[in-house]
């Protein structure tokens, strides 16, 4: 059982590292919220972006993923967001193939100009 158990009565380990990775983004938006000219960052908005396997061999993994990040980004917009900024998600489906996942994180940065990635798991892409 993860140390989260206590906190939440069903907690798979793909769960609690969604909630740890969604307290890292959620420290790196409060600093963003103070940055006015920042990819991802509007007045209203920061803009992280996720390329995950929502599909294939990985998807459990993935959808848990994308699903913590959600909870905690809606419970932190129910609040008023980050300093008046609401926490949005742009997801992608890289299907556990790196090609891809590189695919995705190349459109995450350049087309959707996000502020940040994180929530998806592809050890055949770390360095590239």
């Amino acid at each position: 059982m993860c140390k989260m158990a206590w906190r939440i009565s069903c907690c798979p380990l793909a769960m609690c590292r969604a909630f740890r990775l969604a307290a890292v983004l959620l420290w790196m938006a409060s600093v963003a919220a103070s940055a006015t000219e920042l990819p991802g960052v509007t007045a209203d908005r920061i803009l992280f972006g996720q390329s995950a396997a929502l599909t294939g061999p990985a998807s459990e993994l993935g959808v848990e993923m994308r699903l913590g990040i959600e909870a905690a980004f809606a419970e932190v917009n129910r609040s008023g967001g980050v300093h008046g900024r609401r926490l949005e998600l742009v997801s992608y489906d890289d299907r556990y193939e790196p090609e891809a996942a590189v695919a995705n994180i190349k459109k995450l940065i350049d087309d959707d100009l996000v502020f940040a990635h994180r929530g998806g798991w592809n050890p055949d892409i770390d360095g590239r």
